[in-house]
């Protein structure tokens, strides 16, 4: 199965949703990202309550506008970016994308296991070090299928900085839902620190887990938009 590809993204049809990311991320609308002075605003905001990130606000502008660019050319729903100092010294670098896929074409409405069953579990297939896991969840928004993987960003060794023993420097956490009238909800959350896989890994567990699929309270309305955090 193709985990959250441009080719695959259907998100005029994905029906609302909440997820939830801690406090100090960013979060921002790819589509605006991309056209406006949106990610600007973004950052001055923070900065005005944290003065010690001004030095820092070129690197975040620039690193929010490349994963609003790859979110809005891959058809991401929502995303957000974490960037937390840590322990050691260096910041911690996550990001959440969400996206709509179509799943199956011939078979719209597949039940967790069938989702799973489509993934392909490994360990070292991209290299020493590297691996990939599938397993059931279940979330606010209903059962789930969980795939964790440490892996590399250039799948293809010749590509790699390296060679084919190059150290891992993608760990990922991809949780898909079946999405009421069919296709599949895929709540993507990556990290090039694999170095701290596991806390990272728990970190995503955190965030993914609150996904829940928003219910109106009126039936005229059909707020919240799809990838509202509230």
């Amino acid at each position: 199965m193709t985990l959250g590809t441009a080719a695959e993204a259907s998100p005029e049809a994905a029906p609302a949703f909440t997820v939830r990311v801690p406090p100090s991320w960013f979060r921002f609308d790819a589509w605006r990202a991309t056209r406006t002075a949106d990610l600007a605003r973004i950052v001055d905001a923070r900065i005005a309550t944290q003065p010690g990130l001004r030095r820092h606000r070129a690197a975040l502008l620039a690193l929010f506008r490349e994963v609003a660019e790859d979110a809005q050319a891959r058809g991401a729903l929502m995303c957000a970016v974490g960037v937390d100092p840590v322990a050691a010294g260096g910041p911690l670098l996550a990001s959440l994308m969400v996206f709509r896929t179509d799943g199956d074409p011939l078979h719209p409405l597949q039940t967790v296991e069938e989702i799973a069953a489509s993934v392909t579990a490994h360990e070292g297939a991209e290299g020493p070090g590297t691996w990939r896991r599938v397993g059931l969840v279940d979330l606010p928004a209903g059962p789930a299928v969980r795939v964790t993987s440490v892996g590399r960003l250039q799948a293809d060794a010749a590509d790699r900085d390296g060679g084919p023993d190059a150290a891992p420097d993608l760990v990922a956490m991809h949780t898909l839902v079946p999405a009421p009238g069919g296709g599949v909800v895929d709540v993507v959350l990556t990290s090039p620190q694999a170095s701290i896989a596991d806390a990272l890994l728990d970190l995503f567990d955190a965030v993914s887990g609150t996904f829940a699929w928003a219910v109106p309270t009126d039936p005229e309305r059909t707020d919240p938009a799809p990838g509202s955090d509230t």
